[in-house]
């Protein structure tokens, strides 16, 4: 009788961890802030201009940092698609920018040959010793910068949580952004 009351109070409280524990590690992935970005430069591969934060003021700006031998990064790139395409409406005002770190091996031919397969929509740059990357105070991918329309850092995120809805976690986020 107390083996079958165990039983239950640990399926009960799996149950509530499940759905609680996903959108715990989500609101803790992100990171609200609100402060100038740094001047970055990252090498512009085959068929990309070159990127300058300066210029891109006046939409908001999403850069993901990403490896070509990262799983979890090849998992997030279907769900910035979908974010994409959600505000495609604001279109013009919204710019998505995968970089390559050039962590493990990676290079430049690894991150076009891998833009290439994936048939990516997204503009994809290359982070030398991953300097820029570092420059957030990243350690690790897939991370990501989320910039205002002012060039100003409003949210940062390192990692992944694959029970997470990332369109749904940041589709509000980037509305906001786009409405000010």
């Amino acid at each position: 009788r107390q083996l079958l009351l165990m039983l239950g109070l640990l399926l009960v409280v799996a149950i509530v961890g499940w759905g609680l524990f996903p959108s715990t590690i989500s609101d803790n992935l992100i990171v609200s802030m609100n402060q100038p970005a740094p001047a970055i430069e990252v090498e512009a591969l085959p068929g990309n201009a070159p990127v300058d934060l300066s210029q891109l003021r006046g939409q908001v700006t999403i850069i993901d940092y990403f490896g070509t031998w990262c799983r979890p990064c090849i998992a997030e790139l279907p769900e910035l698609k979908a974010i994409q395409e959600s505000l495609s409406a604001k279109a013009g005002k919204l710019e998505i920018l995968l970089v390559c770190t050039g962590m493990a091996g990676d290079t430049p031919e690894k991150a076009l040959k891998f833009k290439e397969q994936g048939q990516l929509d997204f503009p994809v740059y290359y982070d030398p010793k991953a300097s820029t990357h570092a420059q957030f105070k990243f350690t690790g991918v897939p991370a990501m910068i989320i910039l205002d329309k002012k060039g100003n850092i409003r949210y940062k995120r390192e990692g992944f949580n694959g029970a997470e809805d990332l369109p749904a976690a940041l589709t509000p986020l980037l509305e906001e952004l786009l409405a000010e």
